[in-house]
């Protein structure tokens, strides 16, 4: 299994309940794994991730929906990539890729 990499996460807001939104950006895996790569947002977010909006910057079509743990678990989350609507293929190299996100997401 192989993981997309984080490169910066920035706290953009919090409701009074403790949910959170964090921007940022992260780097894709090196060798995409089917059905999604993992982002780890476990720095982030302590408890859950619970949605992730991600777009690939330059690269037009690239864009990420977030496939959750079993338990919303901020360590192993995935991001499946999609290519203009079709899912990327086992093995891609999206290492030159880099995508912007927002996180929403709690802590403990």
């Amino acid at each position: 299994m192989s993981a997309h990499t984080l490169v910066t996460a920035v706290q953009v807001g919090e409701t009074l309940s403790g949910v959170k939104a964090v921007a940022g950006t992260f780097t894709g895996s090196a060798s995409y794994d089917a059905d999604g790569s993992v982002l780890d947002l476990s720095s982030v977010f302590s408890d859950e991730v619970r949605s992730i909006i991600a777009l690939a910057q330059g690269a037009v079509g690239k864009v990420c929906h977030y496939v959750p743990a079993g338990s919303n678990a901020p360590a192993t989350g995935e991001l499946a990539v999609d290519d203009g609507g079709t899912q990327a293929t086992a093995a891609d190299d999206l290492s030159g890729i880099t995508f912007d996100f927002i996180a929403i997401g709690t802590d403990a």
